[in-house]
């Protein structure tokens, strides 16, 4: 996953869906730590570190995770009352360029480009 593409196209994906703070918030949070991780397919974080990373309460952290699961943008597996849950980030900039290729066969604009 190249960091700066991800971001870049995030970004593009924000400005066109309007998300919540939340979602927001939480998807740099868990690129931030992917990026830590040395980019691991899966990786583990708990609620806690979420909830200081984004100022998030926990139902507000649930609300945004289920959000960006419900989109595609990550998927997630619960951990037991003991263990923290694991993350998987999608990549936009993949959705991205796929949406352009499949655009480009219909001759229309990629994301991003549409006039107004």
């Amino acid at each position: 996953m190249n960091y700066l593409q991800e971001l870049n196209a995030f970004r593009d994906w924000t400005l066109l869906n309007h998300p919540p703070t939340g979602q927001v918030a939480l998807w740099y949070s868990l690129m931030s730590i992917d990026n830590m991780t040395g980019w691991q397919e899966w990786f583990t974080v708990a609620n806690q570190t979420l909830q200081l990373m984004t100022g998030m309460s926990k139902a507000g952290l649930d609300k945004a995770r289920g959000q960006l699961v419900s989109r595609g943008l990550i998927e997630y597996r619960s951990g037991s009352t003991k263990q923290a849950g694991k993350y998987r980030l999608v990549s936009i900039y993949k959705k991205k360029v796929d949406q352009w290729e499949n655009n480009q066969k219909s001759n229309s604009l990629p994301m991003g480009e549409q006039s107004e």
